[in-house]
């Protein structure tokens, strides 16, 4: 295969990128943000001069881009705000409170978040800087998520009672932006790509952006063409169709039966893409097969249903065959729905900000209501409490 030629005919294939930004805002308020990410997908349309500091459009055609930042409109607590990894609660270097359970300090976090404040993110600034970042896209469009709607679904769906989302919310926010710009979204084609990027992703350097989408439409199972005569698809997938198309991030792990790849990021085909979109969110709450059941089909007070904490799963006569994680749940979802799953290999993958030790204070940046002085409030109180 010829990487440079397979290159040069996508960025005459491809018409439409859509950019999806999903998960918590952790890392965004750092300056060096938009140039890791923004600046990363770029290249698409334009092209940069080292010498000048300059971007000039590329000649020729260039695909649509459009870029849907999806945020929770209130901010919620999750476990580094509880005190598993203070760096990337938000809130400061200096912020910390022992990560330990109980109910007076969940009845705390439950007032503090329900009750006394409302914690609104800040759209006015929000909006005004990604709009900054992303200029050089067609279009650039904000979702707001009300957590209250996934919380009311969640709780229909299983016997989970003050379910709180966590990691599968990075998932259904691609979900909820795909309800609300179906726009956007009829007007894909086999030839889309669109990528789910969670906020705090740094793409690697060694991967650009035009070759990780040459990773995605790979040339070595491609039907035979007059412009691809040497294709091998031909010769023993007869009759099978690639599509739906998933490049799933980082190298592919199975573990006890389960097909394991990072959350971090993932790009879809046009047609994947779709599926995605329309069919995600209601395969998590099946009420049978869901990730909310049990192998029985009851609705299940453990969200990872078979992995329970304290036992033994790594036991071989141990079933796992029902517990969902954030590593496997878009595995499974695309061997459900029949995807040609791809990976990357050989390179160096894309890592998190934390990996570089850059961290930020996203929740004192975006979010009306937290202040220097609640910090130290907060604090205190997780220390009273434990101290009872």
């Amino acid at each position: 295969m010829n990487d440079s030629n397979h290159i040069e005919n996508l960025k005459q294939s491809v018409d439409n990128i859509v950019i999806v930004l999903t998960g918590q805002p952790r890392a965004t308020s750092l300056p060096q943000w938009k140039s890791i990410v923004s600046d990363y997908y770029r290249p698409v349309v334009e092209t940069y001069n080292e010498d000048t500091g300059e971007w000039t459009k590329n000649p020729g055609p260039v695909p649509n881009v459009d870029v849907i930042l999806v945020l929770n409109e209130k901010d919620t607590p999750d476990k580094y705000f509880d005190g598993e990894d203070p760096h990337l609660a938000g809130l400061g270097s200096d912020y910390s409170i022992p990560f330990k359970h109980s109910l007076a300090k969940y009845e705390y976090n439950r007032t503090l978040f329900e009750e006394r404040f409302d914690f609104k993110v800040n759209k006015e600034k929000w909006e005004k800087y990604q709009s900054e970042c992303w200029s050089w896209a067609d279009s650039i469009n904000f979702v707001y998520c009300d957590l209250k709607d996934i919380i009311t679904r969640v709780e229909n769906a299983s016997a989970i009672a003050d379910y709180i989302p966590t990691y599968e919310t990075q998932y259904w926010h691609y979900n909820i932006a795909y309800s609300q710009h179906t726009d956007i979204f009829d007007k894909l084609t086999k030839d889309s790509v669109v990528v789910r990027h969670r906020y705090d992703l740094v793409p690697t350097k060694e991967l650009p952006i035009w070759n990780k989408i040459g990773r995605l439409f790979t040339n070595f199972w491609s039907e035979k063409t007059e412009n691809n005569p040497t294709s091998s698809y031909h010769l023993h997938n007869s009759g099978v169709a690639k599509r739906p198309l998933v490049l799933l991030s980082g190298q592919l792990r199975v573990l006890r039966g389960k097909l394991f790849s990072s959350d971090y990021h993932n790009m879809f085909d046009g047609t994947g893409a779709v599926l995605f979109g329309k069919h995600f969110m209601d395969w998590c709450m099946d009420p049978i097969t869901g990730m909310f059941t049990d192998k029985h089909g009851v609705p299940s007070k453990n969200r990872n249903n078979g992995l329970i904490h304290g036992e033994d799963w790594s036991d071989p006569e141990y079933d796992v065959s029902d517990w969902f994680l954030p590593e496997t749940l878009i595995p499974k979802f695309c061997q459900d729905y029949q995807y040609t799953i791809l990976e990357i290999k050989n390179i160096m993958l894309d890592d998190l900000f934390r990996g570089y030790n850059m961290f930020d204070q996203w929740r004192l940046h975006w979010y009306d209501d937290w202040t220097p002085e609640l910090v130290q409030e907060i604090q205190q109180a997780h220390q009273d409490i434990l101290k009872e």
